[in-house]
């Protein structure tokens, strides 16, 4: 069964060069690393990762939360803790951004969100958190409507960049680029689980909130990822660039072919095509191919369906799933 549903969108699960690199780094850090990052045992290559993230997306500092969702929610524990900034916070962020002690300000848009900014006292500390993809959605950021808060003072972004790191700009390195193009200041939030295909998240950015956090009860009672999955990223940055290469030509074949039929929505540059109206699945299931059809973040909400292209499609594949779908519309 072809599966046109995973966002591994580089498809290192599937590579065989990765896996031994995995290998290679079960071998040399064990399976787990079970105790803190404060423990005199825990090995350098923490520490490493974190240098390389630094580096890659220009930032004063970076942290290796276990998973995003712990990433979101150890900062939203410096939050709580500072009570006299605002904070704001798009209809859309990911649930783990959002906590009952925090008094968000929640917005739709970003003229909207430009008008309460406006009517704020300039000097308090401001937080806007927001996807810089929706996986769900489409909603992005838009560049134009970022250009507008330049004008702000003591105000910085909180980035959820989990779909957009390791794919998006010119070398994978998300949206960071543009912040930094802008004169924005950043924090980039995002889960390692996607693109790069490993267990854990980061939180990027300035180095004094980063010591924050660094020094906080959450981070420091919690275990790190597994070890050797950043052994196994550090040394497949080629191959993960070999991947993006292969992921934007199977994005342009892809488009190109559904360029008569007009039934999904897309971002020129995200392997995500969402379906604009309710599709039955199991006509594709029939043929060995499966699509993304589920509701989320709850089972309460709207039914999402999608197909996802990675970098270990083959054009004969995304061929197969176009001839299917359009024989059905």
């Amino acid at each position: 069964m072809t599966d046109f549903c995973s966002t591994s969108y580089l498809y290192v699960n599937g590579n065989s060069e990765f896996l031994e690199n995995i290998k290679t780094g079960i071998e040399k850090y064990g399976l787990n690393f079970g105790g803190s990052r404060f423990n005199n045992m825990c090995p350098d290559i923490y520490d490493q990762a974190e240098v390389f993230f630094s580096q890659f997306l220009s930032t004063e500092d970076t942290l290796i939360a276990s998973s995003g969702t712990l990433a979101g929610i150890l900062f939203n524990s410096i939050l709580v803790d500072n009570p006299g900034c605002l904070v704001f916070q798009s209809f859309d962020a990911h649930p783990a951004f959002k906590n009952p002690l925090i008094n968000y300000i929640e917005f739709h848009n970003f003229e909207r969100l430009k008008e309460i900014i406006l009517s704020q006292d300039p000097a308090i500390l401001k937080y806007i958190i927001l996807n810089s993809i929706n996986p769900s959605t489409l909603n992005c950021i838009n560049r134009e409507y970022l250009l507008d808060f330049k004008q702000f003072e003591n105000t910085i972004f909180i980035i959820d960049d989990s779909h957009g790191l390791g794919i998006i700009d010119e070398d994978g390195q998300g949206f960071s680029p543009l912040m930094r193009r802008l004169g924005l200041k950043y924090v980039i939030i995002s889960s390692l689980a996607k693109a790069y295909g490993i267990r854990g998240g980061i939180i990027s950015g300035e180095k004094s909130l980063i010591n924050t956090m660094r020094n906080s009860r959450i981070w420091g009672g919690a275990s790190p990822p597994p070890p050797f999955y950043f052994y196994a990223f550090l040394k497949s940055q080629q191959l993960y660039k070999d991947e993006l290469s292969k992921l934007r030509n199977n994005i342009s074949f892809f488009k190109n072919m559904i360029m008569e039929i007009d039934i999904f929505k897309h971002i020129d540059y995200f392997p995500v095509f969402l379906f604009k109206k309710k599709f039955n699945v199991s006509t594709l299931e029939d043929m060995d191919i499966i699509i993304s059809s589920f509701r989320y973040p709850t089972k309460n909400d709207p039914l999402i369906q999608r197909i996802v292209l990675n970098s270990g499609h083959q054009f004969d594949e995304i061929e197969s799933l176009v001839k299917v779908v359009n024989r059905i519309y």
